[in-house]
This record gives C-alpha cells, structure tokens and sequence, in this order.
C-alpha cells in the first residue's frame, strides 16, 4: 500500500447548534480538504445567518435528510460522521 493521501471535497450542511459538526469541520480545516460548510437555519441560534432552511436542502437534493450534518463528500451523500471520518482518513 503506498501512503498517498486522496484530495476530498467536502460539503457540509448543519445547525450552529449541533457540536458534532463543529468538531468534523474543524477536521476538514486541519487537514486541509476542500470545505464548504453552508449553514441550515437553527432555532436555538435565531441569532446567527444561515445559508438555507432545512426544507430547501431536501428539495436541492429531492430527498429527505433525518440527521444532522448532511455531508457529501466528492458529491456522494454520506450518512454519518463516523463514515466520514473513515473515508478521510483512507489511504492507498
């Protein structure tokens, strides 16, 4: 296995509120991949500007979305922070 390093983009949509996120993009930025963190409206943080409302990310993708973050990495939907994680540390 030779220790390449694959280049990763990485879109990611959440809440101000859901810490998890906050943790992954602050991954991405260490790591130097290709972020973009686009912002769903939060109830407890009326406060903070958002980029969307949770409904118009599930029309922009024609499906629903039942957990937060909503991540695509290289334009595939992935399902949770632990696959995520897992796909940005592979190598080959």
């Amino acid at each position: 296995m030779n220790n390449i390093t694959l280049e990763y983009r990485v879109v990611v949509y959440s809440k101000a509120s859901c810490t998890p996120t906050n943790d992954f993009l602050e991954h991405c930025k260490q790591n130097n991949h290709d972020l973009i963190y686009l912002r769903i409206r939060d109830s407890e943080f009326p406060q903070i500007s958002y980029d969307f409302e949770y409904a118009q990310v599930e029309e922009l993708y024609g499906r629903k979305f039942y957990s937060m973050p909503i991540i695509f990495i290289n334009e595939e939907y992935v399902s949770s922070l632990k696959e995520a994680y897992s796909i940005l540390k592979r190598e080959v």
